[in-house]
């Protein structure tokens, strides 16, 4: 439905920009009621992914989608492996966020983002390898 880079799921290295996701998402939802609300086009998952985790939308107080402003502000990007109700919408919101350069889509992080994958890949490659290996 939605999903964040990860800050330190199951031991793996905490992925780019994962801290500042998770920060986000803390700041906007840390002490504050919220309402899940499951989407029935995955019920036959038992509104789970592949790993356990809870697949819903998550509604705050005030009535604000969490997953959607989480794509909304680019600390996410619309996770379209199972099916659900609002799919078009979170891709809308996560094409709007890339186009406006919001979060993981600004140019400095994606350029970050590269360098970061560059140093971690083993042998290391550069920057142009990595770009097209990405286009495939």
């Amino acid at each position: 439905m939605w999903t964040h880079p990860k800050p330190n799921a199951r031991n793996t290295p905490v992925e780019y920009f994962g801290k500042e996701a998770s920060a986000f998402t803390k700041r906007l939802a840390e002490g504050k009621r919220i309402r899940l609300e499951y989407d029935q086009a995955n019920n036959h998952l038992g509104h789970k992914d592949q790993y356990g985790r809870t697949l819903a939308y998550i509604f705050l107080e005030d009535g604000t989608l969490l997953n959607a402003e989480i794509i909304r502000q680019g600390y996410g990007h619309a996770f379209t492996r199972y099916p659900f109700s609002r799919m078009e919408e979170f891709r809308r919101l996560e094409r709007e966020a890339r186009e406006q350069g919001r979060g993981l889509w600004s140019a400095e992080i994606i350029k970050e983002n590269l360098e970061w994958q560059i140093h971690r890949t083993k042998p290391p490659v550069t920057v142009e390898e990595l770009l097209v290996s990405s286009q495939h």
